[in-house]
C-alpha cells in the first residue's frame, strides 16, 4: 500500500502535537492521625514546615495536605514556600506565594475541639522545579474567621529532627520556631511524563516525511 503525502503530513502533525502530561505521587509524608492533640496552628501567623528529599531533578505540580478548621467553609487560600533549612540562616528556594486549593471533607474529627472539621486540600497547577537535595515545605493557611490547624501524625517520618516545625511568620527567621514530635502529613505530586524535546520530535517527523517522499519517487 502506497502512503500519500497527506498521510505523512498527518503523521508529522501528530508527532509535533503536545504530549499529555500526568502527575504522579513523588513524596508521601505520612497520614493524618486525628487523635493528635498537638496544636499546629497555621492561620494566619504561623507556618508549618517539614522536610522532604529529592534524588534528582523534579517538577512539583501539586500538593495535598490536610487541615482542621473551626468553621466549615471559611477556607480562603494556602501560602506555600520551600526553604533549604529551618534555622535562622535558611534560604528561600521558592519564595512564599498564595494559591487557592480545592477542599474536600475527609470526615475526620480531631481530639482538639477548637478545630473539629477535617478537610483535604488539593493544590494543582504548580510548576516548581527543584534539583536533588533536602528541602523544607512551608504551609500556612488563611481563613475568613476562626482557626486552622495542619493535619499531622504521630512520630517523625522526616529525615531531620524528631518532627515538624512551627514557625512564627513567613520564614524560619521571622521570629523563631518550635519543633514537635509529629510529622506534617502531605503529598507532593510531580509531572512524571517522558516528553521528548520539541527539536527531537521535529527531526523525527521530518525524517519520516522525507522517507515517505523518497519511497513515492522510487515507485514513479
Amino acid at each position: 500500500m502506497t502512503r500519500t503525502k497527506s498521510t505523512y503530513l498527518a503523521l508529522l502533525a501528530v508527532l509535533l502535537s503536545p504530549v499529555a502530561a500526568h502527575a504522579d505521587l513523588i513524596i508521601a509524608n505520612g497520614t493524618i492521625d486525628p487523635t493528635r492533640v498537638t496544636w499546629n496552628d497555621t492561620d494566619p501567623s504561623f507556618t508549618i514546615y517539614d522536610d522532604f528529599t529529592l534524588t534528582g531533578d523534579t517538577t512539583i505540580t501539586g500538593i495535598e495536605h490536610g487541615i482542621f478548621m473551626t468553621v466549615i467553609g471559611n477556607y480562603v487560600q494556602t501560602f506555600v514556600s520551600i526553604f533549604d533549612g529551618i534555622d535562622l540562616s535558611a534560604n528561600a528556594i521558592i519564595a512564599e506565594f498564595a494559591v487557592t486549593g480545592t477542599l474536600t471533607s475527609n470526615g475526620l474529627v480531631t481530639s482538639n475541639s477548637n478545630v473539629p472539621n477535617g478537610f483535604d486540600v488539593l493544590i494543582t497547577g504548580l510548576n516548581l522545579n527543584l534539583g536533588a537535595g533536602t528541602y523544607f515545605l512551608g504551609i500556612r493557611t488563611d481563613t475568613v474567621s476562626g482557626l486552622a490547624s495542619i493535619g499531622s501524625g504521630a512520630g517523625g517520618l522526616d529525615t531531620i529532627g524528631p518532627g515538624l516545625f512551627q514557625a512564627f511568620g513567613t520564614s524560619p527567621a521571622a521570629g523563631g520556631f518550635t519543633r514537635e514530635d509529629d510529622h506534617f502529613a502531605f503529598n507532593l505530586l510531580g509531572d512524571a511524563a517522558s516528553v521528548p524535546e520539541p527539536g527531537t520530535l521535529a527531526l523525527l517527523g521530518i525524517g519520516l516525511f522525507g522517507m515517505g517522499l523518497a519511497r513515492r519517487r522510487r515507485k514513479v
